[in-house]
């Protein structure tokens, strides 16, 4: 599934904005992916910027995996953030 929000805040903003609601629902970053600077490092221009951010909520996780560790292959949700 995927939802879109457009916004006016910088990329900077926009982090911070994702990482305190995400902690008051008992969600955490686990990892950013900068998508610009990976691409950029192997000699790839994406133009744009774009940071994919990995947010899981540990409770929920253990007892999905608990009840069934098929389930650790869609852990993680994924938010992506980019410029166009």
């Amino acid at each position: 599934m995927i939802h879109s929000v457009q916004s006016k805040k910088s990329l900077e903003q926009i982090d911070q904005s994702l990482r305190e609601p995400a902690q008051r629902h008992n969600f955490g970053v686990l990892n950013i992916l900068d998508l610009k600077q990976a691409l950029g490092n192997k000699g790839f221009d994406l133009g744009s910027d774009c940071r994919v951010y990995d947010v899981c909520n540990p409770n929920a996780a253990s007892t999905a995996l608990g009840a069934d560790v098929s389930m650790s292959s869609v852990l993680r949700c994924r938010i992506a953030v980019f410029g166009e």
